[in-house]
């Protein structure tokens, strides 16, 4: 070897080793019980609010398993209900009963479900009845009074553990609210002039079950769950010019649903093990809709019965302490059945596929391996290979398969144990929502959205690169995503019967930026104390051809910027905390072929206080919607195509909810 060869090989030598021979940073980053005890935490919610550098995600609601997934694991696993938020299931479970909070950024160590970070509540072993009983009372501004009630408990006998949850709730809407709904001529001049006031009470029940225990040498989970749901609302417009009038929209809605989700997980070997899922899932709506204006009627109904079967099985492989493997298949059986009608002064009015049966069955195979050559890299890498089948039944007859290979790479690199680095690639492909396959309308926007039997799935190839650094119990997050878009669902025309509808549907090719920054800030350094800062902002950047004009334009209904800021006190002295939460405004757009809709929603800013007069107690206030924020609408409508037809009017809708309060009382036992 050359000398000049020879001392290149040493310097590289020299600058690895601290690499090679660093001790291993803490992993997973643990979070004890000790680490809130200075902000009286009363659920494991609270306390994962404090955890610096972690945002709670709910997961997508998908079917099947993979990619529901929300970035939060409970003794290591999951095993939730798909309709139970995690938020509900993490405000069930009492602070006392936590043991700690790991962060986990291999997916060596717990299934990732997709995410960067997730977090593992780890609860005490020990023998113990625990629970809690919460009533809610919350006052609107036009005199009602909505009760919320809920029960629960756990009780955990060695390894068994029965959990069960009783909650019935009453709410309005706060994005409904009253104010003008006006018309104006291309020209500016009032075209019509009208009071718009729309209320929206939705009433819920909700039961869950869960019941753990060992059975043939691994551990079986099972999880019964049942939703009831009613939704009202109540729709008024008082034309005022140029010619008086009245319309009324009456909008019901019923919704029950249940689940049963069987999970087994068994070791097969000192580093391995098998873990299977079974999940049934079960959904009715009946929706029906009504408009009187005059001697005028327009009634729609829709009925919707849905039906998920999914079996998933993973078998996890620790190969050696720094390779693991794990290999998957997930079989789904999904059924939707939807009828509509549309009717006008009694005649009935034909829309294209009202009325429909979309059946599918999906097939994954996933083959994913892990690699720490040293204690500060981690390297994944899987294949996903997807194959489908979707049957459709009624006016339209459809049946066409599709394959999809969805590969993904991730590197993290922790340099030391407060910073990390994570860039990956990956390929995604979305899915079809079963609903637009069927026919909708809206009496109250005058809107009818014709069901496509020509949907395909859109799919996405996404780079991403994440950093994030932690400062003792503070962290900030930035996130940065590409993605390069194929078969964009946005809106398109159809043509059916004559008539023009517009419809879901694909539009060709797209690209989509995102940059996010998350931060968890405490304030005691700034003389603040036991105050928190967590804040988090969002902007979006996409581009795609216009179906109609053929120009660039954003994707439908992607919120350019969000962004939220929320503050908190602790007061143990006191026996209180109190938080200010507040939401910029945001805004959207969508485009139909006749209609370009502009939806922006106003200043959100809300106040809440809490006082526990002993451990077990907790009383807490809120105001919320404090600026009476506005939900404005604007619609530019076309008379036809937007190429080739001109702008005939533009409706603009602007909306106030008003401020509302609440008051609830928790009670801990255990």
């Amino acid at each position: 070897m050359h000398t000049s060869s020879l001392r290149l090989a040493l310097s590289v030598l020299t600058l690895a080793s601290p690499v090679i021979a660093a001790p291993p940073v803490q992993s997973p980053t643990s979070f004890p019980a000790a680490f809130f005890t200075d902000v009286q935490p009363t659920t494991a919610l609270d306390m994962l609010s404090r955890v610096p550098g972690f945002t709670l995600n709910e997961g997508d609601d998908v079917r099947g398993l993979a990619g529901s997934a929300g970035n939060v694991v409970i003794d290591g696993r999951r095993g939730g209900a798909k309709d139970e938020k995690l938020e509900d299931i993490l405000g069930r479970i009492p602070a006392r009963s936590v043991e700690r909070i790991d962060l986990i950024r291999d997916s060596a160590q717990v299934d990732l479900g997709g995410h960067a970070v997730v977090a593992n509540v780890i609860r005490r072993r020990e023998a113990a009845l625990r629970g809690r009983a919460e009533a809610t009372a919350t006052a609107y501004r036009d005199g009602t009074v909505a009760p919320g009630f809920a029960l629960d408990g756990s009780r955990r006998s060695g390894d068994q553990l029965v959990e069960l949850s009783l909650s019935l709730e009453r709410s309005l809407d706060d994005d409904e609210g009253s104010g003008p709904r006006n018309r104006l001529r291309p020209d500016g001049s009032l075209a019509r002039r009208a009071d718009y006031a729309e209320r929206k009470a939705t009433t819920e029940g909700k039961f869950s079950g869960k019941y753990e225990s060992p059975v043939a040498g691994g551990n079986l989970s099972a999880v019964l769950s049942a939703t009831r749901a009613r939704e009202r609302a109540d729709i008024l417009q008082t034309r005022i010019a140029p010619v008086p009038g009245l319309e009324t929209d009456l909008e019901l809605e019923g919704q029950t649903s249940g689940e049963l989700r069987l999970n087994y997980i068994r070791p097969t070997g000192q580093r391995s093990s098998l873990e299977v899922t079974a999940l049934q899932r079960l959904n009715r709506i009946n929706a029906a809709q009504s408009s009187r204006d005059g001697t005028d009627v327009e009634e729609t109904t829709n009925r919707a019965e849905s039906r998920e079967t999914v079996v998933r099985a993973v078998l996890r492989s620790k190969r050696t302490p720094s390779f693991s493997l794990e290999a998957g298949t997930e079989a789904a059986y999904n059924v939707l059945d939807s009828q509509s009608t549309l009717t006008s002064g009694g005649l009935a009015i034909p829309l294209p596929n009202d009325s429909v049966v979309v059946a599918e069955q999906r097939a994954e195979a996933f083959l994913a391996a892990t690699l720490t050559p040293n204690p500060r890299l981690v390297i994944e890498a899987g294949l996903r290979a997807e194959g489908s089948i979707l049957t459709q039944r009624g006016d339209t007859r459809v049946r066409r398969s599709a394959a999809y290979p969805k590969p993904n790479l991730a590197l993290t690199w922790s340099p030391t144990p407060d910073d990390s680095v994570r860039l990956s690639a990956e390929r995604k492909v979305g899915q079809l929502s079963f609903t637009d396959f069927a026919s909708s309308t809206s009496l109250g926007s005058g809107t009818v959205t014709a069901g496509n039997a020509n949907l395909r799935p859109e799919s996405v190839w996404l780079l991403e690169a994440r950093l994030e650094h932690r400062f003792g119990k503070g962290g900030i997050i930035l996130l940065l995503r590409h993605h390069e878009l194929s078969d964009v669902v946005d809106r398109i025309p159809i043509v059916a019967g004559g008539a023009t509808f517009d419809a879901v549907g694909n539009i060709g090719r797209g690209a989509k930026d995102e940059a996010t920054v998350e931060l968890t800030l405490p304030l005691t350094g700034f003389g603040i104390t036991g105050g928190l800062l967590r804040a988090d902002a969002t902007y979006i950047r996409s581009r795609v051809v216009d179906p109609t004009t053929a120009a660039l334009r954003p994707i439908s209904r992607l919120i350019p910027l969000s962004a939220a800021a929320h503050y908190s006190q602790d007061l143990p002295r006191a026996h209180a905390r109190w938080g200010v939460d507040v939401r910029l405004p945001e805004s959207q757009r969508q485009f139909r072929f006749d209609e370009v809709r502009y939806d922006r929603k106003g200043l959100l800013v809300g106040t809440y206080a809490e006082y526990n007069p002993v451990p077990a107690w907790r009383i807490r206030v809120a105001g919320e919607n404090l600026t009476s924020r506005t939900r404005q609408r604007t619609r530019s409508l076309y008379d036809g195509p937007r190429n080739t037809q001109p702008l005939d009017e533009t409706e603009e809708r602007r909306l106030r909810f008003g401020r509302y309060f609440s008051i609830s009382a928790r009670r801990t036992f255990g």
